[in-house]
């Protein structure tokens, strides 16, 4: 009988924000399938306890995916975590996820939701989001970005958390944006919170890389960036 991967959703900043099912699921199962072990490490001692860990990166052979799946298809129990958030969202969890379904079924995979820096981000940026487009991180000179994200509702992109002027996330934000009024969230919820809202141009994405840069080299999660809709554009 196939066993279960369970996909866990862990804080992005104060440990607190945990949900009680998602501890009660990594005490449950038999290995945590982590993308970072030293962070899950971390967040497990936080809560005294110990599960062995099974390291999953982006850069992982794909025959690694593969055992991990495998492990499900033969009765084990898992949860995979990311370093911080909902997995599958800009990380390699929809390439296990997509193995255990093939191996094990759609049954054995079982969401268990909770924070999510996406979410957070759009509940503080004020302005509509009842349709959006996430397009997560932009690679450095990302100059068909622009034309990929001609659609209607709010463009979306999460960035790096530091270097902003120097990203491909940085060009692309002042493409997008132009007269539009911007949000810049640093997506911890431990302070220092770091926020900008204006309109980017060549001198006020300086000042939104410094708004958000404090702090940005402690392991929290990248910066989200919202952009109210560029209706210039057809």
């Amino acid at each position: 009988m196939a066993g279960i991967l369970y996909v866990v959703a862990t804080p992005i900043g104060n440990l607190s924000d945990i949900t009680l099912r998602a501890l009660e699921t990594l005490k449950s199962v038999d290995r945590i399938v982590a993308e970072d072990t030293r962070v899950t490490s971390k967040l497990l001692s936080h809560f005294q306890f110990k599960k062995p860990l099974i390291s999953l990166r982006a850069r992982s052979p794909r025959a690694m995916f593969e055992k991990v799946a495998r492990m499900v298809e033969e009765g084990e129990t898992l949860a995979y975590v990311t370093d911080a958030g909902t997995p599958g969202i800009s990380d390699p969890g929809s390439i296990l996820v997509s193995l255990v379904r093939e191996y094990a079924g759609e049954k054995a995979v079982v969401p268990i939701p909770g924070v999510s820096a996406l979410g957070a981000a759009l509940s503080v940026a004020g302005i509509p989001v009842d349709e959006f487009v996430f397009l997560g991180s932009p690679p450095n000179g990302a100059a068909s970005t622009p034309q990929r994200v001609a659609l209607t509702g709010t463009p979306w992109l999460a960035g790096p958390p530091f270097g902003l002027g120097k990203s491909g996330a940085g060009s692309t934000i002042l493409e997008l944006s132009g007269r539009e009024d911007t949000m810049i969230v640093k997506t911890s919820s431990l302070p220092p919170r770091r926020t900008f809202t204006g309109t980017l141009s060549p001198t006020t994405e300086k000042k939104a890389a410094s708004s958000t840069s404090e702090g940005s080299r402690t392991g929290f999660p990248p910066m989200e960036i919202t952009s109210s809709p560029y209706r210039d554009w057809e």
